[in-house]
């Protein structure tokens, strides 16, 4: 949604970044992902995607795994 709550979460992303789905669905969104030092960029990013309603399917962002891992 708007505020990067996500709305569907493939198994494979659970299985890649640690988590179970109890974890993320409706307590984590997508900006909890991104590593602090690419938050800002992602966030402008990914707010201008909203806005636009566009889909981007070949950006590649780096995301924290739940050991804190940069992927």
């Amino acid at each position: 949604d708007k505020e990067g709550n996500f709305q569907f979460i493939s198994e494979t992303a659970f299985k890649v970044l640690g988590f179970r789905p109890d974890e993320v669905q409706s307590k984590m969104n997508f900006f909890d992902f991104v590593p602090d030092d690419d938050s800002d960029e992602i966030k402008k990013f990914v707010r201008k995607l909203i806005i636009q309603r566009k889909e981007v399917r070949d950006h590649e962002v780096k995301l924290l795994t739940k050991s804190k891992s940069i992927i």
